[in-house]
């Protein structure tokens, strides 16, 4: 049988396609922005927290804090008594590492470096190191919502990897109404959003994990506002940065090195636990609509 030109071509191109192996997609989004929903945070209880620790990466699990602490020279990763604020267990990494987000995958924990390039597997009961995964940009925020890994690295996209081989599926531009947010720090996923501080502000963001799409924007500035050390950190770098940077709609600017950062979810109270770099203070809070 003799096979037509164009449907010859038509046929090896698929051939190709499933035979080839699947590249990082982008993630489309025909549907339109969605209505922001503008939220505070509600604090219903607060508990003592370490202001030496440049926080980076927040959980909760079992009870407990897991930390990741970052700086070169001071980075580590922690377990926390909630209510003291008492470290359990602390490994202290190389120097010449720069430790970011941390996040929870079965039975270990994966915490990133900022320039490093390289992600660090604990074993959760022991802290004993199992191994390290490569990937190619900065390390800022991780989480993981069951089925797949979501990071940061300070840009307006989320890249979307594989729990187990840490391999990149997919890039999920972030905007809201339509403009890029960037600055995505920290990360926590709950149900079908990924939580996303921004970092240099005192805001968070709630982000759509089909779309990207932002949905709404929690301004905490109540708790910002509450912490000495958010005025005695600043720095002539945050300064500068904060002062250049291009607005983005609803961020309010931190000139210092002690912002808001840490986003930890407790689903059996459906209550957040938020704190910062250097900051004396973990808050429990609900999210509440701005002017309730």
């Amino acid at each position: 049988m003799r096979i037509k030109p164009t449907l010859f071509w038509i046929v090896t191109i698929c051939l190709l396609a499933l035979a080839a192996p699947a590249a990082a997609q982008t993630c489309p989004c025909a549907e339109p922005p969605p209505v922001i929903e503008q939220l505070v945070p509600e604090v219903i209880a607060s508990f003592p927290h370490d202001s030496g620790s440049f926080t980076q990466g927040l959980l909760l699990h079992d009870g407990t804090f897991y930390e990741s602490a970052g700086e070169y020279g001071n980075s580590d990763v922690r377990q926390v008594t909630i209510e003291t604020g008492e470290v359990i267990r602390q490994v202290d990494l190389n120097e010449q590492i720069f430790a970011e987000g941390l996040t929870l995958v079965d039975d270990h924990l994966i915490q990133l470096s900022w320039r490093e390039n390289i992600a660090i597997v604990w074993d959760l009961a022991t802290f004993e190191l199992l191994g390290r995964y490569l990937y190619e940009t900065e390390g800022w925020g991780i989480c993981y919502d069951g089925e797949q890994i979501y990071m940061s690295d300070g840009s307006s996209n989320l890249f979307v990897r594989d729990p187990q081989t840490f391999r990149l599926l997919a890039m999920l531009p972030v905007t809201q109404n339509g403009v890029p947010v960037r600055n995505l720090n920290e990360l926590e996923c709950v149900g079908d959003h990924v939580y996303a501080n921004v970092w240099q502000a005192n805001t968070i963001v709630r982000v759509q994990k089909t779309t990207g799409y932002v949905d709404a924007v929690i301004d905490a500035s109540n708790l910002v506002n509450q912490e000495p050390s958010v005025l005695t950190e600043l720095s002539p770098m945050a300064t500068a940065m904060a002062q250049s940077a291009t607005p983005q709609p609803g961020v309010m600017l931190t000139p210092s090195r002690a912002v808001l950062n840490g986003i930890a979810y407790n689903p059996d109270s459906d209550t957040y636990y938020l704190t910062g770099k250097l900051w004396s203070t973990v808050y429990e809070v609900r999210l509440v609509p701005a002017g309730s």
